[in-house]
């Protein structure tokens, strides 16, 4: 039996060793193969959440069934971790519920895309003034504007480090919205 969930062949994916290892502490499972078989046998059922993030800040799909997150590489070739969630949710709201963690995870994917697409513009802005600015402080003879050149580079720098962090307060805040959704699925 093929089991496809969202047009991925669960079956043909491979599962990490730190996925096995998670399901055997989590979820009592005996042995790795046992393991493996629980892992695809919750994610064939699974609905997908969205791009997120994983622990160590790389992106990941998260797709979710019950109380179990599951995330899975962006080739759709490797299942990289099983999460547990302990659902809070009063029945008669849990669709009004779901539905507001929708609209805000694509609020937010969307407000990261457009700071992702706004980021890679202002960088290529500056990587023109930086090599301009460093252009202008090797011609020159005088050290204040040496100086100057140098200062404003400095504060070019800071700024793109800024907008760098920005974009990952937001990415945080979907991943966070993402793992709260698995609560009421």
């Amino acid at each position: 039996m093929i089991s496809i969930i969202n047009g991925l062949d669960v079956d043909r994916m491979r599962v990490s060793r730190h996925a096995i290892r998670r399901a055997r502490e989590r979820y009592n499972r005996a042995n790795d193969k046992d393991a493996e078989g629980y892992i695809r046998g919750i994610l064939r059922r699974a609905e997908f959440v969205g791009e997120t993030l994983d622990d160590e800040g790389n992106h990941a799909y998260m797709f979710a069934h019950g109380r179990h997150a599951f995330i899975v590489s962006l080739d759709h070739k490797t299942i990289l971790s099983i999460q547990r969630f302990e659902s809070i949710t009063y029945g008669p709201l849990k669709e009004k519920v779901r539905d507001l963690h929708a609209k805000e995870y694509r609020k937010l994917d969307r407000r990261e895309r457009a700071m992702r697409r706004r980021f890679e513009l202002i960088k290529a802005e500056a990587d023109v003034e930086i090599a301009q600015l460093r252009l202008t402080a090797l011609k020159t003879r005088s050290e204040a504007r040496r100086l100057a050149c140098q200062a404003r580079i400095n504060a070019i720098n800071e700024y793109i480090n800024d907008l760098k962090t920005e974009i990952k307060t937001v990415a945080d805040e979907k991943r966070h919205v993402a793992r709260s959704q698995v609560s009421v699925m």
